[in-house]
């Protein structure tokens, strides 16, 4: 055979094996940027995109079944299926079941990290008992709670996580600097919690007047009467988030940020003609029939008696309107304008990196997200309106966020209205009783009718009755290791003896009953 067309012939074998594995690797490549996009073939051999489902569940390791199929993973599951509308079941042997209905989108990430189980055989026991209670608070993260009796000098500082509760006794005469006998008149209620769960914004209401104080659960020593140090008559105060030493404050209709380690100015007035006010951090959103205020001006402190009289002339000019204000910045932005017969209530919060407010304005709830506007740079919006839902059929009188700040319920009696900042879903939800919206866990709102406790996923699904008792039960938060869930519980029964400061007549002129601190073991 001549050699030149040997050589030919090889040289196009050589070419052909190229192309073909070219075209080869080119598809290869495509089927799996395909599959790794969801793309697959249906049953009538269309090529479609499926959805990621990912789902998660306390307790862990539970199965899940999706349109009547079980899978063969336990929870967390992550798994590939074709959109459109699927039905979710998932449970586990000793607990109760949870389902959902669910719309997948093609291409995208659905997680469902919300599924809780509840133990069938409850496993109930009592922790502690207390006289007639004038505190209840727990911390934000559930870890602690802050329990105060009537009749007593202490507050009891106890720890929830572990097998069994500690306490901690904080002496009430040594932080409030007063006697036995005044220190066991009045109630007390916390306004905040700091981030470090070592400080509380406290009330102390007693003889027709409300002190303010920043309770040290550390060292009550060093608890700070705020009401004296500023002798200013407050109205709300909150721990900043993220600080230990700055606070918002409303006294009056006056917006101020104090800051406990600036000697020189430790009070400065934010706005005048304030209604009310949200904060998020370093930034507080509030509503005014007023001027702002220059927070770096002279005229901002209240050592200046002019600062009012500029405020004052403004009230009449200006408009009612929420304002947003940065700590440190020069003055507060305008976001929203506002008639004057406008109802609206109003929260922040900042969800994976973006910040957020939401409001219902009468009957219309907006949710807008992104980056709050800053005062030098007015001119560019940072917030976009990313939910939108009008005509409620109620106007919400309150608004309440979960503790990771992406689910807002606005509410009014039993009608409650809740926006998801993840999924931008929004979801109508009637109550058993008409109750402000609390919440057990992140996305769990729970209340109490009387001898039940009732939950419901935020969305409006799954309602249980988790607790059914013949005792009145309330004040329920599952710890953040989710090994517990605790409420209190009303007993009509003799008052244990006086343990602490009370004399032996306060303890036998004590009411016929107590409060026990109950538990409920979620792991089996």
């Amino acid at each position: 055979m001549d050699k030149q067309r040997k050589k030919k012939i090889r040289s196009a074998r050589i070419i052909a094996t190229n192309i073909f594995m070219g075209i080869a690797v080119v598809a290869i490549v495509a089927v799996l940027m395909l599959i790794a996009m969801g793309f697959s073939f249906n049953e009538k051999g269309k090529l479609e995109q499926s959805g990621l489902l990912q789902v998660t569940s306390q307790p862990s390791r539970a199965t899940v079944e999706i349109d009547g199929n079980q899978l063969l993973s336990l929870t967390e599951v992550n798994k590939m299926i074709n959109s459109g509308e699927h039905d979710i079941k998932v449970s586990k042997s000793g607990f109760d079941t949870w389902q959902k209905h669910i719309n997948l989108s093609a291409g995208l990430l659905t997680r469902i990290e919300w599924v809780r189980l509840f133990p069938i055989n409850q496993e109930i026991t009592t922790t502690d008992s207390f006289r007639p209670l004038r505190l209840i608070s727990y911390s934000n993260d559930n870890k602690h709670l802050l329990t105060a009796e009537t009749d007593n000098t202490n507050i009891h500082y106890i720890s929830l996580q572990g097998s069994e509760t500690s306490h901690k006794k904080l002496s009430l005469t040594q932080a409030l600097q007063v006697t036995p006998e005044q220190a066991r008149q009045g109630a007390f209620a916390v306004e905040s919690w700091n981030s470090n769960n070592n400080k509380v914004v406290m009330r102390w209401l007693h003889e027709d007047r409300t002190d303010w104080y920043l309770f040290d659960l550390n060292d009550a020593a060093k608890t700070i009467n705020l009401t004296s140090k500023f002798n200013l008559a407050f109205n709300q105060v909150y721990a900043l988030s993220g600080s230990d030493s700055k606070l918002w404050a409303l006294e009056g209709d006056k917006l101020y940020l104090l800051d406990l380690n600036d000697a020189k100015n430790p009070t400065t007035v934010i706005a005048q003609g304030v209604e009310a006010f949200a904060q998020n951090g370093n930034t507080v959103a509030y509503l005014a029939k007023a001027a702002t205020t220059s927070a770096n001006d002279d005229a901002s402190t209240t050592e200046t008696p002019d600062a009012e009289t500029t405020a004052d002339d403004a009230v009449e000019s200006s408009p009612r309107a929420i304002y947003t204000y940065k700590d440190g910045e020069d003055g507060a932005v305008q976001f929203l304008e506002l008639k004057d017969d406008d109802h609206i209530v109003f929260t922040m919060g900042t969800y994976w990196g973006d910040e957020w407010l939401a409001y219902a304005l009468n009957d219309n709830i907006y949710v807008v997200s992104g980056k709050y506007p800053s005062y030098q740079k007015t001119d560019s919006p940072t917030l976009k309106r990313v939910i939108t839902h009008e005509k409620l059929g109620y106007t919400p009188s309150s608004v309440s966020v979960n503790g990771s700040s992406r689910i807002a319920a606005f509410w009014s009696g039993k009608d409650v209205a809740t926006v998801d900042l993840e999924t931008e879903d929004y979801f109508d939800l009637e109550l058993d009783t008409s109750t402000t919206v609390k919440w057990l866990d992140n996305y769990l709102l729970w209340e109490s009718t009387g001898d039940k406790i009732i939950v419901r996923d935020f969305d409006g699904n799954n309602r249980r009755e988790i607790i059914n008792h013949a005792q009145k039960a309330d004040h329920v938060v599952i710890t953040n290791n989710n090994e517990w869930l605790y409420f209190f519980e009303q007993n009509e029964q003799t008052a244990p003896d006086a343990t602490d400061e009370a004399t032996t007549d306060e303890a036998a002129s004590a009411p016929t009953y107590v409060y026990s601190l109950k538990r409920l073991k979620l792991t089996i």
